[in-house]
């Protein structure tokens, strides 16, 4: 038998690069667009309730691309351990551990997202639920949800820090990407905790300066990829 030939890196990070960009694309709409154009953070159910009421395919859609964001994540990670696993395969096993760790998380917070579109429709096990107790019910679980969800982020700032120490190791793509990746995780990592321990964290400068190195690096790394691929292994 012929043996199947090897993907060259080229390849392999131009498939993670399309994964990639469509991951930050259907997360950029599911997680932060839709979520602000339905005002799903207001604190009155009420108003949350009416919002996804009158724009339930709006609703549904956003959901959707978030289940697709999801799975993209892990692919995202399988294409990347493929690359980087020849030259670093334990930093590698990290990386994809850390992805594969948030997915069941994430999927379960998406279970919540799900009911919430039942009780605006009146269906499924929330058919006979009196149209005044739907906005408690859909706050109840959007909370739900949000708790998941911070769980999840733990895992998606702690994966940028091996994929950043890989960068660093290989110089498959520029090693500029791989510290904005390291500083994206642990910005990442300082936002998810900061809040638990200091409340007013969040409306601070630091917490904005935090979540840059991640949203530039992950962007950067993901079009770098898709247009230029990696670069050869040149320890082969």
């Amino acid at each position: 038998m012929v043996a199947a030939p090897e993907t060259s890196n080229a390849t392999l990070g131009r498939l993670a690069g399309a994964a990639y960009v469509s991951l930050v694309i259907t997360g950029i709409f599911g997680l932060a667009y839709a979520p602000k154009k339905l005002g799903l953070s207001s604190d009155d159910p009420q108003a949350v309730y009416n919002a996804i009421s009158e724009a339930t395919f709006f609703y549904s859609a956003s959901v959707v691309t978030e289940l697709v964001c999801y799975a993209l994540f892990a692919i995202v990670g399988v294409f990347l351990y493929r690359l980087f696993s020849s030259r670093a395969p334990s930093l590698s096993l990290i990386m994809l551990v850390l992805v594969a760790a948030s997915v069941p998380i994430s999927y379960i917070a998406m279970a919540q997202k799900v009911e919430v579109l039942d009780i605006a429709r009146g269906s499924g096990d929330f058919a006979a639920l009196a149209a005044s107790e739907r906005p408690a019910a859909v706050a109840e679980m959007l909370n739900a949800y949000s708790a998941y969800t911070s769980m999840a982020e733990i895992f998606w700032g702690l994966w940028l820090i091996p994929f950043g120490m890989l960068v660093l190791k290989t110089r498959y793509i520029p090693r500029l990407l791989g510290l904005l990746l390291v500083l994206g995780g642990l910005g990442y990592i300082a936002n998810d905790f900061g809040p638990m321990l200091f409340p007013a964290y969040k409306g601070t400068m630091a917490y904005d300066i935090a979540s840059m190195p991640s949203s530039f690096g992950e962007i950067s790394a993901a079009l770098w990829l898709l247009i230029f691929g990696a670069k050869k292994d040149e320890t082969a």
